[in-house]
């Protein structure tokens, strides 16, 4: 969290640990001082700041980030940052920012023809990939 301006920018939650196949939301909210800010003027921005690049489509200028399933790269860490600033003057800004890390999921077999076989011992049977 960063303090600028009367204005400081709160993350939820402050980092996430996923994996590819689940979607990740993060809110952000601008949190005010006892300092007088024209709170109808404030403009939210989400930026990338480092791993595999992400599409620009889910930077939207809005008080939270979605990235949906799939859109991550399993194996990887991601660092977003959410940049409030005032309408009224450019140079009063504030940030945040949320790490990401994606994990690999477990690879799970999936047997055709039902939940189990039953196979006698000491038989020969073959998977296919």
């Amino acid at each position: 969290r960063v303090r600028a301006w009367g204005v400081q920018v709160r993350l939820n939650p402050t980092s996430v640990e996923t994996t590819r196949e689940r979607a990740v939301l993060v809110r952000g909210e601008a949190v005010f001082s006892g300092c007088p800010v024209n709170q109808s003027s404030l403009a939210f921005q989400w930026t990338q700041v480092s791993g595999p690049p992400v599409s620009s489509t889910y930077l939207r200028p809005l008080g939270q980030l979605y990235l949906p399933a799939g859109s991550l790269a399993a194996g990887s860490a991601y660092t977003f940052s959410l940049r409030v600033s005032s309408d009224d003057d450019p140079l009063q800004v504030s940030w945040a920012t949320v790490a990401v890390s994606v994990a690999y999921q477990p690879l799970v077999a999936a047997v055709d023809g039902g939940a189990s076989r039953r196979v006698p011992a000491g038989a020969d049977w073959t998977l296919s990939a």
